[in-house]
């Protein structure tokens, strides 16, 4: 086991004056980036499935890696518990004469009750189209894959239920639901909504589904967690704002025997943030530390649907008026399917949304400090994978918060049992811990604000 004592450092960051120009290059430790993601993406910890052992043991290792450094706790503990719902469905869904099982070909959301229907639904294309000509009260509205269908949208629909023919249908991501009266899906009013494998449904060009539906939900409590830990200021004033750095370190547990062990989902931004915040507490340590406070924020939940950040952004710890910006890290290991290896790119998403100023400082920091490259394919509006509103991130947009969501790309072991340490590109990792840490820094000492 590796040591992680600030006492005898071998290597001295190097700073021209208390706020002047600051290079952590010789200071963010690769070694100790590999022993954490190789920790939390162990087969002990069970892939930190929200509200199960591997995920409690995973805030148990964080705390202590925290405790070694002495960065501290933000108030009396590092823990910011709460509860959701855990779901089990009993029930059946029927087209004509074809049955369809949960989670194999069917999934639901925001049902807590037993839910009862059967009779002939209209098919629409799109959301877009629903909220023009529905006056039904249960629809059908076909979309490419779960991720790429437009969830926001159905907050417009006056309708009791939603069923959602899902050509990329994602059986893994309904064998456990998460979910919670006062945190539902991904923010979206209590329509019901149920996902189904467009390739079991009959009928679908016809415009019109003959459905049978007899749901009975169950729900259990279950306690989760996120962590925090904070490293204060030292100017008198600008003390009280404060640079959320902030990731998940929940994963989708196991599935058929095999642990999902999510190294790089989202083992490389958690070990990230680990080494991050062993910089700053090194700098406060030396007399040198940063104008505005820093929280550090790993979020449970994520994978189930943002639930730890939902939960922070409406019982924050710090005001949120006080929090000048969100600097969110999530699965940054790895190369896109598609990019050479020696390129080491990585994708930028939001820092434009909300504040100008905000990209601007990501871009110029990026240019001297880093030697990552830059790929904002992800921050475009169309994006069809909408990825904008898919990490932690957008919780603390929604608030207006400006925030940057920090993302390495996908591969083939996304989500998938392979997501494994050894894979990992540790020198890609330390590049993107350089471009945050240099990024916070400016953030933690610009003079105004981003607004």
């Amino acid at each position: 086991m590796l040591g992680r004592v600030f006492t005898g450092l071998a290597v001295l960051l190097c700073l021209s004056g208390l706020y002047g120009q600051v290079d952590f290059r010789q200071s963010i430790r690769q070694d100790y980036l590999m022993r954490d993601v190789y920790t939390l993406a162990a087969d002990s910890f069970e892939g930190r499935r929200t509200g199960e052992y591997g995920q409690h043991k995973a805030a148990d290792y964080l705390i202590s890696v925290l405790e070694e450094n002495t960065v501290p706790a933000y108030g009396e503990s590092y823990k910011q518990s709460f509860g959701l719902w855990k779901k089990n469905l009993s029930g059946e869904l029927w087209n004509q004469q074809n049955k369809l099982v949960f989670p194999r070909d069917f999934g639901f959301s925001s049902i807590y009750e037993p839910f009862q229907f059967e009779g002939t639904i209209p098919v629409y294309a799109s959301v877009k189209e629903a909220v023009k000509s529905s006056r039904e009260k249960v629809i059908c509205i076909q979309a490419k894959s779960l991720m790429k269908f437009d969830i926001r949208g159905i907050k417009k629909l006056n309708v009791d239920l939603v069923i959602v023919a899902c050509e990329m249908y994602q059986s893994d991501y309904f064998s456990s639901k998460i979910d919670d009266e006062d945190l539902a899906f991904q923010g979206i009013p209590k329509t019901k909504l149920i996902y189904v494998s467009a390739s079991k449904l009959k009928d679908l060009s016809t415009g019109k589904i003959d459905i049978k539906l007899d749901l009975n939900p169950g729900k259990k409590a279950v306690e989760t967690e996120n962590v925090v830990a904070w490293i204060e200021g030292s100017d008198p004033k600008l003390k009280k704002e404060f640079v959320v750095i902030s990731g998940h370190y929940d994963h989708l547990g196991i599935h058929n025997g095999k642990v999902h062990n999510g190294a790089d989902d989202n083992g490389t931004g958690s070990a990230t943030m680990l080494e991050l915040a062993r910089l700053f507490r090194l700098l406060k340590e030396q007399g040198k530390g940063s104008k505005r406070s820093l929280l550090f924020v790993w979020f449970t939940g994520e994978e189930m649907g943002l639930f730890g950040s939902r939960y922070y952004t409406t019982h924050p710890m710090v005001p949120l008026e006080k929090t000048i910006v969100n600097l969110n890290i999530d699965m940054i290991g790895r190369n896109e399917d598609g990019v050479e290896d020696g390129e080491r790119k990585i994708f930028l998403v939001g820092a434009d949304r909300i504040s100008k100023r905000l990209h601007e400082i990501s871009s110029e920091t990026a240019a001297k400090k880093s030697g990552l490259v830059l790929d904002y394919k992800y921050n475009d509006r169309k994006d069809p994978l909408r990825l904008y509103y898919r990490s932690d991130h957008y919780n603390f947009a929604e608030k207006g918060i400006p925030c940057i969501f920090y993302f390495g790309g996908f591969h083939k072991d996304y989500h998938q049992a392979t997501d494994d340490a050894e894979k990992i590109d540790f020198i890609k990792v330390r590049e993107v811990a350089l471009l945050v840490a240099h990024t916070a820094w400016e953030l933690l000492n610009m003079e105004g604000s981003l607004k």
